[in-house]
């Protein structure tokens, strides 16, 4: 099932991206794929005590997933602070909003592909 979510977050995100000119339903979709990564986060942490686990990983791959998942959600605050930026006008010097969308879209990729691995590699070990 949290694959499957996973999946459809990713979806979601890419319709954004792919709409991005289109700001009212970029930034709908966008914030709707942070609920619900968000939702799936407290999930994945209230049935699998995923906290526990990235601090007592099995195998470095898992420390690796942790890492890139860590990153993503830096990374979509990042996204939300640029992208408040630039739509009330702000000079972003640090980091622009496309610069961090890029960013973002490499690692919520990999937070996908690794999760995947995971799947069925943790079982095994």
């Amino acid at each position: 099932m949290e694959k499957t979510i996973s999946l459809l977050v990713c979806c979601i995100i890419a319709t954004g991206f792919y709409v991005r000119d289109r700001k009212r339903l970029h930034i709908s979709l966008m914030s709707l794929a942070f609920a619900i990564d968000l939702a799936l986060l407290l999930y994945i942490e209230l049935t699998r005590q995923a906290v526990k686990t990235a601090i007592e990983p099995p195998h470095p791959f898992v420390t690796f997933h942790v890492l890139i998942s860590v990153g993503t959600m830096l990374l979509y605050l990042v996204q939300i602070g640029s992208g408040i930026g630039s739509i009330k006008g702000w000079i972003v010097r640090m980091i622009p909003h496309r610069v961090a969308g890029m960013t973002f879209l490499v690692f919520r990729g990999l937070n996908f592909a690794t999760s995947l691995f995971l799947a069925n590699f943790i079982r095994h070990v």
